[in-house]
């Protein structure tokens, strides 16, 4: 009896003990739910931050690609551009991704040139800074044909003499006065080859001075002359003044004589032997040229060089030679002798004279500083007066290069027009460097261009020295 209470007893304990049982397993069941929902969550969460990252790390990696595109896309506009036009550049659009990179030029140290460019892509963006360093070198360089980097516009072709020459113009075009262009059946009928202007840095007057024999200048508003790079035969003993050294003031018995300055001009007297080489000024010159004596000299000038004829009268013959042309013109033995004596005299520049009559040898001529002597006339702008042939039989010839950013002939005009009437002979380069306006023939007035020697075609131009240098992201 005893047995059956506690077996009642105990039954009673079980039950309560599997009902907590029951309890524990339900909670057991929740919290692993929760567990596995909770890891779930996190792991979308996690594949959702990875997959983000990964798109993030995927937008700049593209966003750098294309700003190293536009590198190379930059390095190779920059190559082909002159330096004077690549200091102007400020920012720009290069192409060649999958959209444009913009650039924008940062401060850089000497001689240098750095540029952000900045690479875009699905919302990233990648600045890349690219070092360039570009340095210009005055070299002699063969020009075999005249240059109008602005464009050329000319009335009627057969004003346009330029047979056996080639002419690199703006777009490979010359221009009617319509704005049309001529064909290539017109030119190859006129005789006439043009061809594109490739960008090219030419000597510029102010970097001519360490070169030139007779510098004129102003210093504290009085006009002084100096002399450089000539052998001083008066000397004893003789000796070579290869530094600018001022002789005095202008109309002194220290200066030549047959340079004056009035009304801010200086005026050079063609009908006067006194000086040989490489006439150097800051500010205008008006050349004043003789029919009874051939001006020889190279002309510089940091404004505008303008010619005269002197004294014209029917049948009247102007000449001007560059020094080189000078000689190199000369068809016989003894003409050449004579010349040589007047280009190299006892006291001879030095840049393109070794001796008393006595021309460098062919291949130093082609060489700086010799080239020198091939330049006739080098400024911002030139004035040219030409010949009044139809009318009075009055011939203007100018033997040499001529190197300006303007010009302007016949009766005078604007900076890039040759207006007026008459005809202008050129026997060299004419070379109108300017790349902002076009030159235009307009009037009654014609050119005509002919080839020189070969060796009087080489001409001072800058080579440039270009090194793309260090490249980081930003």
């Amino acid at each position: 009896m005893q047995s059956l209470i506690d077996i009642k007893r105990n039954m009673q304990k079980n039950i309560s003990f599997i009902k907590q049982a029951g309890v524990s397993s339900l909670l057991f069941i929740v919290l692993v739910g929760l567990s596995l929902t909770v890891l779930t969550v996190g792991y979308m969460s996690t594949m959702r931050n990875l997959q983000s990252s990964a798109t993030t790390t995927h937008a700049q990696t593209q966003a750098q690609m294309q700003a190293m595109i536009g590198y190379h896309a930059l390095t190779k506009y920059l190559k082909k551009e002159s330096l004077t036009n690549i200091a102007k550049i400020e920012s720009g659009v290069v192409s060649g991704g999958t959209e444009p990179v913009k650039f924008t030029k940062v401060t850089c140290g000497a001689d240098q040139y750095c540029f952000d460019l900045v690479g875009k892509s699905g919302g990233a963006s990648a600045i890349l800074r690219v070092n360039y360093n570009i340095v210009d070198k005055l070299e002699a360089k063969s020009q075999s044909g005249s240059v109008f980097a602005g464009g050329l516009r000319v009335n009627k072709l057969e004003d346009l003499s330029a047979k056996g020459i080639t002419l690199e113009v703006s777009g490979g075009i010359i221009n009617k006065n319509n704005n049309h262009v001529y064909g290539e059946s017109e030119l190859g009928t006129a005789g006439i080859t043009v061809i594109p202007y490739q960008p090219k840095d030419f000597i510029k007057p102010e970097d001519a001075r360490k070169d030139a024999n007779y510098i004129f200048y102003l210093k504290n508003n009085v006009a002084k002359c100096a002399i450089n790079n000539i052998f001083d035969s008066a000397t004893t003993p003789n000796k070579r003044i290869e530094i600018e050294t001022e002789l005095g003031n202008v109309g002194s018995a220290s200066c030549p004589s047959n340079v004056t300055y009035s009304g801010s001009v200086w005026i050079v007297n063609g009908a006067s032997a006194g000086l040989v080489g490489v006439l150097w000024f800051d500010g205008n010159v008006v050349v004043n040229l003789s029919k009874d004596t051939n001006f020889k000299n190279t002309v510089v000038a940091t404004q505008k060089i303008e010619t005269e004829l002197l004294n014209e009268t029917k049948d009247s013959l102007y000449e001007a030679y560059a020094p080189h042309h000078f000689v190199l013109t000369a068809n016989t033995t003894t003409l050449k002798a004579e010349r040589l004596a007047q280009i190299c005299p006892e006291s001879y520049p030095l840049q393109y004279c070794v001796a008393k009559g006595v021309l460098k040898s062919t291949t130093l001529m082609q060489e700086m500083p010799a080239v020198m002597a091939n330049i006739l006339f080098l400024a911002q702008t030139i004035e040219l007066s030409a010949g009044k042939e139809k009318q009075h039989n009055i011939v203007a010839n100018y033997y040499g290069n001529i190197m300006a950013n303007g010009a302007s002939g016949g009766t005078g005009g604007a900076s890039g027009k040759f207006t007026g009437t008459g005809v202008l002979n050129i026997r060299g380069n004419l070379m109108v460097v300017g790349e902002a306006d076009m030159t235009n023939m307009l009037g009654d007035f014609s050119m005509k261009l002919s080839s020189a020697d070969a060796s009087g075609n080489y001409v001072p131009a800058y080579t440039k020295t270009f090194a793309a240098g260090g490249i980081r992201y930003m």
